[in-house]
């Protein structure tokens, strides 16, 4: 409503009751950062260290900070969330938000503040109350029956964060419909001529990661996978695997101590049983231990790992422990990387995993979900410099990448140089990359060495090489360096208010995947279906031979 990205606004609650919490709680699971969010309630603001009138959900939402009142933290905020008291909210301090602020006073009967109070110190805001007798209600009338109707027709035993960003995604599949008839009926003041292109924007923006995944997400509830999770004491771990078990899409294991995975799963609210729900790998006493440590020892004692190093790293390093159960059998994917850096997992998975067979290097594509369009970029986290062999083999395994999101690849080789302008040792591995791809892959629509303008627009590809075989915009970006893909990657992602799926590792043994430190709970449920369809493929590839 008013082209902020869910990712970066600030947001003050009024309220930290049960209604407040959900809400933030709902709002974190569509994209907002909790980092962002500020709440204050009767006592005055949620902080680090407060003790009176402090629960484990509310403390989830205590920050680091000096601010100890509504006043304090409301200067700056892009929306303001009231589940509180009447009249909490003074004009004045609206005056201090951020330009078009949302302001969503909710309390009944009395809201924080009346909208006539808002409207009067920002004509820019965009006002949302409560009560029946304003026409700009918004709780209480749109998804509340809906979500119980739907409860009660399956017989649900609870309402949970998958039920309600279901509603939130059929609300907003209402605009089009809600759009058309304000302007039919006279009082739209922006009139939308292509009704076709406002959809397609929708689903650009509110779906984000929804749509594309939805053939992954499909295919794993068909044939759910068990997939191992390095960091099962991360909350955002414990979170993704109670929706990958709501939705079915896989058997979570955890490597995580046992008291701390009950303790954490009471204190989030969870209703993950062990046993039931998820497995356990206990890193600090699992009876498979000597088994585990034996089989990495075997790997590695020509590698200068002797056997006293081997139980020491097989009791501290998870992600060794995940690679270890997926090689022996006990998992058919794992996903690793919420802590740490991503070399030092990457080291671990190559070492007990190992390289598919044939293939010389592996690489990370990240898919990068932007208001123009899907587009997929590699190599963002692996090999520095990859030969010309290595960079032609990354691009048809990124190819094939493409194909289990169901997107027909486009593939760019990308350069300072446009079809021969430079003559650098870059720009010839670039372009006899091209070369080898139409070899290994003679399918593919290729088209090399090339700069990025060129490799998006067909308009500008033309004019400066009018037989190119990339026809339309491409869409897999094979980069010359890790620092050209890592910097295009992070760049785009901010610039474009990107979405991202990834980083999705290709070119190994088994499915194994290293998200990284600032990945979502979202983004760790996109890429447990990622696993779980490798896994799936792997296991009709075994069938097959």
């Amino acid at each position: 409503m008013v082209g902020k990205p869910i990712g970066r606004v600030k947001l003050v609650c009024s309220g930290a009751g049960a209604a407040a919490l959900a809400c933030l709680d709902l709002l974190v699971d569509l994209g907002l950062k909790r980092d962002n969010i500020a709440v204050a309630d009767i006592v005055g603001v949620v902080y680090e260290g407060r003790t009176e009138l402090m629960d484990p959900r509310k403390a989830r939402y205590a920050r680091k900070t000096s601010a100890r009142t509504l006043a304090e933290i409301i200067e700056g905020a892009d929306i303001f969330l009231g589940l509180s008291a009447p009249r909490v909210l003074k004009p004045e301090w609206v005056g201090k938000m951020a330009a078009r602020p949302l302001i969503l006073a909710l309390a009944n009967p009395t809201p924080e503040i009346m909208p006539e109070e808002v409207r009067a110190v920002r004509p820019d805001a965009v006002i949302a109350t409560g009560r029946s007798d304003y026409p700009n209600q918004v709780n209480n009338v749109l998804c509340f029956p809906f979500i119980f109707r739907g409860a009660l027709d399956v017989g649900a035993t609870a309402i949970n964060e998958p039920m309600k960003i279901a509603a939130v995604q059929a609300i907003a599949e209402l605009a089009p419909a809600v759009a058309k008839a304000a302007m039919e009926s006279g009082v739209a003041t922006r009139p939308i001529a292509d009704f076709d292109a406002y959809r397609q924007r929708l689903s650009q923006f509110v779906y984000r990661s929804g749509l594309v995944m939805q053939p992954l997400f499909a295919r794993a509830k068909e044939a759910a996978k068990r997939v191992i999770f390095a960091e099962g004491e991360d909350e955002r771990v414990l979170r993704a695997a109670q929706i990958v078990v709501d939705e079915g899409i896989a058997r979570p294991s955890l490597i995580g101590r046992p008291d701390v995975l009950a303790t954490r799963v009471e204190r989030l609210g969870l209703r993950l049983q062990q046993g039931r729900d998820f497995d356990v790998v206990d890193p600090q006493d699992d009876p498979r231990y000597p088994e585990y440590w034996k089989l990495y020892h075997s790997i590695m004692e020509r590698r200068g790992v002797s056997p006293d190093f081997a139980r020491t790293l097989v009791r501290t390093r998870t992600t060794v422990i995940g690679a270890l159960a997926l090689r022996r059998g006990e998992a058919d994917a794992l996903l690793c990387g919420t802590q740490g850096y991503f070399q030092h997992h990457l080291r671990n998975v190559i070492d007990v995993i190992g390289l598919a067979p044939g293939v010389r290097q592996a690489a990370a594509l990240n898919l990068l979900i932007l208001s123009k369009g899907l587009y997929f970029i590699v190599d963002t986290h692996v090999a520095d410099d990859p030969s010309m062999e290595q960079t032609a083999e990354m691009a048809v395994l990124a190819a094939q990448k493409l194909r289990q999101f169901g997107i027909v690849p486009k593939v760019a080789l990308l350069s300072h140089s446009n079809f021969g302008t430079a003559e650098t040792a870059a720009t010839r591995k670039m372009r006899q990359a091209v070369a080898a791809i139409r070899h290994l892959a003679p399918e593919l629509e290729v088209e090399g060495e090339m700069h990025g303008d060129a490799a998006v627009s067909e308009e500008i590809r033309s004019r400066a090489f009018p037989n190119s075989r990339l026809k339309g915009s491409a869409n897999l970006f094979v980069m010359p360096t890790l620092d050209a893909a890592n910097i295009t990657f992070n760049l785009l992602k901010v610039l474009g208010d990107g979405l991202s799926v990834g980083p999705m590792l290709l070119g190994v043994a088994q499915p194994a995947h290293i998200l990284t430190t600032s990945v979502t709970v979202r983004g760790i449920v996109n890429m447990t279906a990622v696993a779980v369809g490798d896994a799936q493929k792997l296991t009709a590839a075994r069938a097959g031979d």
